[in-house]
């Protein structure tokens, strides 16, 4: 996942920028332009980390989920779950 979340990421900010050429969605700020280095390098790399955000918690909540269905119980057979407290509460 280390490797196929950044790489799914970069690949989703070039298909959103070409579309965003194409479209219009949304208008980039002109303190984002970078005159020295490559134009889109700002906007490119912090619409990178919005998606690796969000596909991480996709991945996450779809690996929660599984692990959930797929999972063993929490108590086997032969375990014996935890008591409750039945003392006294002692203020300090």
């Amino acid at each position: 996942m280390g490797i196929l979340i950044p790489i799914l990421s970069y690949i989703g900010m070039l298909i959103i920028l070409d579309e965003n050429s194409k479209r219009g969605w949304f208008r980039i700020p002109a303190d984002l332009i970078s005159p020295y280095i490559e134009p889109y390098l700002y906007v490119k790399a912090i619409i990178t980390l919005v998606l690796m955000f969000i596909f991480y918690a996709i991945f996450l909540l779809l690996t929660a989920i599984i692990t959930r269905i797929l999972a063993p119980p929490r108590y086997g057979l032969y375990d014996v779950p935890p008591q409750t407290f039945r003392g006294k509460r002692k203020s300090r």
